[in-house]
């Protein structure tokens, strides 16, 4: 459900958005994250630049979101994000 601020609610409670960033270019990692940060509903939980340490993470935080690069040099992106897919089932 959509609250009268654009926010997404559950029987009107406002939730936060938890967003996991993996990308092996911490520059632009940090730079999403200060985007991310600066909105009101969502919070960064957690940045990777390993699929080993994403997947540790996504175990730990949970996010709602993960905005993962798809060119990550360990090669294991599509095997990483059916992992994911299934920690979530």
């Amino acid at each position: 459900m959509i609250g009268e601020e654009g926010f997404k609610t559950i029987k009107g409670a406002f939730v936060m958005i938890h967003v996991l960033i993996v990308d092996e270019q911490r520059l632009f990692s940090e730079a999403v994250a200060s985007l991310i940060s600066a909105e009101e509903n969502m919070e960064v939980v957690g940045q990777a630049t390993t699929i080993e340490d994403a997947l540790e993470l996504v175990r730990d935080k949970r996010p709602d979101v993960i905005l993962i690069d798809v060119q990550l040099r360990s090669g294991m992106v599509i095997r990483a994000t059916n992992q994911i897919k299934q920690s979530y089932d």
